[in-house]
């Protein structure tokens, strides 16, 4: 359960953050706003695929740490036994 509470809300969180920390080094490094819509047509593509690319791997790579976090913390205070089983199962076919 803690896995579940903790690695969603906690991925969520990671990826509010990353969001953020993205939009202002895109707004320092080129001197202007994040794109607010990358549909829009005003936007040119490669801002708009440049945008996307950062921002989804930011996000993506700050979900992805939060969520090792807390299966590292689980499975230290509580052992492999308290995973979700998924992830047991992935362990077992490593081993």
């Amino acid at each position: 359960m803690f896995y579940k509470v903790f690695g969603s809300v906690g991925a969520v969180l990671a990826g509010i953050v990353a969001k953020r920390l993205v939009t202002v080094i895109w707004e320092k490094s080129l001197g202007k706003a994040a794109p607010s819509d990358v549909r829009n047509p005003d936007i040119g593509t490669r801002e708009a695929v440049g945008w996307a690319i950062a921002s989804g791997v930011s996000i993506a790579v700050a979900q992805l740490l939060v969520q090792r976090g807390a299966a590292n913390v689980l499975r230290k205070r509580h052992g492999d036994a308290k995973l979700p089983k998924a992830l047991r199962k992935v362990l077992d076919e490593a081993n």
